[in-house]
């Protein structure tokens, strides 16, 4: 591996389709649903409401969502008073 960094999860690790909802909640992934899309690594959740990936794929993946998941997480980063 040249580069390992390049294979940290974005988003702290935490679901990539939850963060790019509305609300930007952070939900615990299961490590097993994942894709690399642009060189990043985007984990999913696979619980109670089943694989989000598939539910990240069919609104468009990264292309289309990965901006307001950034912006979420940028959010979340922001201390608040």
């Amino acid at each position: 591996m040249k580069s390992p960094a390049s294979l940290e999860p974005q988003y702290g690790g935490w679901c990539v389709w939850a963060m790019s909802d509305s609300k930007g909640d952070e939900v615990a992934i299961d490590a097993k649903p994942f894709t690399v899309e642009d060189g990043q690594l985007y984990l999913f959740d696979d619980g109670l409401f089943g694989d989000t990936r598939k539910g990240w794929n069919k609104a468009g993946g990264a292309p289309k969502l990965s901006a307001k998941a950034t912006q979420n997480w940028q959010r979340d980063l922001t201390p608040k008073n």
